[in-house]
């Protein structure tokens, strides 16, 4: 019998980096690094095991969606699983898997539900109505006796359906039809024990939920107030040749428009600043919240008019354009973000 050579290639797990993973800088703050990836202070601290917000120079953070985990050379289900607080059964449910098995680069869900935390101004009727949840189901989601929330406060945010249970059928069935559990139907229902009745109907917890965006903006056509006089573009939104760096294939997440020193700069939309400050590689940076899982992001200016947790409107003069942070020169760095994803600010132009 020939045996035929086999050249299997070896990576070596230990120089992998993954994306999620953000090596701190000089300069940078705990704080600072969590706008940045629109992460709460609380959570960045969770995720990474922090007492409190002391960070070294070369130090790894974790900053990816903490709803998702990629996993790591060493690590199994059951760290991972005390890591984020829940079951090894729950995590295996979530993701479909059959068995403890998982590789280092595996994306793992670690949450049935999207979460929103709570900002300055918010209240629980405003946060049910922008995900199009009833104000009851909210609570009843996040075991809340009222209707006082807090600032910073991590909210489960999801749709629920409801379930007229049929004769023959039992907790752990309708369960498995919904790739739930008996204890989260329990949890939701108020059910002490697993007992039910034919015609009763049980509330089912749905699925990963984002805000919901309207028609408008589905179809590309929002409209937002150019926060600059129009003079053209000097870098587009996508892969480029970083201008300072020189790096070839690097992602620009929004678009530079001309604009010499001191150029007013007035808000794309109305809604809430979030940001109004230095950010790494940024500068000086306004990052407003509108509705629908929007936000707008004005960087490198030289002077901010507003603060955080103020409110503008539209058209609101919020700055002053300037060559602050990593640049080659005057000029307004704009960025449109759904859900903190960025998108060609061009679409929106009016």
């Amino acid at each position: 019998m020939k045996f035929k050579k086999l050249f299997i290639p070896v990576i070596f797990l230990s120089k992998l980096v993954f994306a999620e993973d953000y090596m701190v800088r000089h300069g940078d703050t705990l704080s600072g690094i969590a706008a940045i990836h629109n992460i709460s202070l609380e959570k960045l601290k969770e995720i990474n095991d922090l007492d409190g917000d002391r960070i070294r120079i070369g130090q790894k953070l974790y900053v990816g969606d903490y709803r998702n985990h990629i996993v790591r050379n060493g690590e199994n289900l059951a760290l991972i699983a005390k890591k984020y607080g829940i079951g090894v059964d729950e995590l295996k449910r979530i993701n479909s898997l059959k068995n403890d098995r998982i590789y280092p680069g595996q994306k793992l869900n670690i949450y049935d539900f999207s979460e929103h935390i709570v900002a300055r101004g918010e209240s629980l009727v405003s946060i049910a109505g922008r995900y199009n949840m009833k104000i009851e189901d909210l609570r009843d989601l996040n075991d809340l006796n009222g209707d006082v929330i807090r600032v910073g406060q991590t909210l489960k945010v999801g749709q629920i359906r409801t379930h007229k249970v049929k004769s023959g059928e039992n907790l752990g069935l309708i369960a498995k039809k919904y790739s739930t559990t008996t204890g989260e139907l329990r949890r939701i229902n108020n059910l002490k024990d697993s007992r039910i009745y034919p015609g009763q109907e049980l509330k089912i917890t749905g699925s990963t939920l984002t805000p919901k965006v309207g028609a408008v903006a589905s179809t590309g056509n929002l409209d937002f107030y150019w926060p600059v006089q129009w003079r053209g573009v000097n870098s587009s939104w996508g892969y480029r040749t970083h201008p300072v760096s020189g790096k070839r294939g690097s992602f620009h997440t929004g678009v530079d428009l001309k604009a010499a020193m001191n150029t007013p700069v007035k808000s794309a939309e109305g809604g809430t600043v979030r940001i109004a400050g230095w950010l790494r590689g940024y500068g000086k940076t306004v990052v407003i919240d509108h509705p629908n899982g929007y936000s707008t992001w004005y960087a490198h200016l030289d002077k901010i008019d507003v603060r955080a947790g103020q409110k503008v409107d539209r058209a609101t003069k919020i700055a002053e354009s300037g060559q602050t942070g990593n640049v080659t020169g005057p000029h307004l760095h704009f960025e449109v973000r759904i859900n903190n994803k960025s998108v060609d600010p061009i679409r929106y132009r009016g």
